[in-house]
């Protein structure tokens, strides 16, 4: 029987290797804007490499074994956008003064995103937000406190954003470890290295 598994949107593209029983196949993924769900057939294997935000790697000519040197080799031919982007999934703080934050014009901040085929900034803004209530809801601080905390206007805001982003309620992710555990693996802010995951 198919086995289901949520992919919760990070910030990051992947490179998917999916072994079946007849052959192997590598995947680059868009970037998920909401929750997206695989069915894996069981025998199944599926290795993902997540890409930091603005790395270009041409799978074309990739085999399994290749990814890990591609990365590498791409991780040294782009400009490095992360600070912007840890900056920007970090605070609430409107976007303009993370601009300024960085020494740059709105403007310019968001045709440097665009310029990396990157989402607005607000994209990653409101994304961080998102998963920085979200962990926090591991807590035992109430649920307006948690929305109040991370800049949300009041709890029903904050459900919003968490249906949006995660597909699960503030309550349902409270509950259930499986998915608090998901939304606290590597992502928004924590580019340093390609990760297999």
């Amino acid at each position: 029987m198919p086995q289901p598994f949520l992919v919760l949107p990070d910030g990051c593209r992947d490179i998917l290797v999916h072994k079946t029983g007849t052959g192997t196949s590598i995947t680059l993924t868009e970037r998920d804007l909401r929750p997206r769900r695989i069915m894996l057939q069981p025998g199944d294997e599926m290795t993902g490499y997540r890409l930091r935000p603005g790395l270009h790697v041409d799978i074309r000519a990739l085999t399994a074994t290749d990814i890990p040197e591609a990365i590498a080799h791409a991780n040294h031919q782009k400009s490095d956008l992360s600070e912007a982007i840890a900056l920007l999934g970090a605070t609430s703080a409107p976007v303009v003064h993370i601009a300024r934050q960085l020494g740059v014009s709105l403007r310019s901040l968001q045709r440097h995103l665009a310029k990396q085929a990157l989402p607005a900034p607000d994209f990653w803004r409101c994304l961080g937000r998102a998963r920085r209530a979200a962990i926090a809801l591991g807590s035992d601080l109430s649920l307006t406190d948690v929305a109040g905390l991370h800049g949300y206007s009041d709890q029903s805001h904050m459900t919003r954003a968490c249906r949006h982003w995660f597909g699960y309620t503030p309550q349902q992710i409270r509950t259930q470890a499986t998915i608090l555990d998901d939304i606290n693996q590597p992502g928004l802010g924590t580019w340093g290295q390609p990760s297999a995951n």
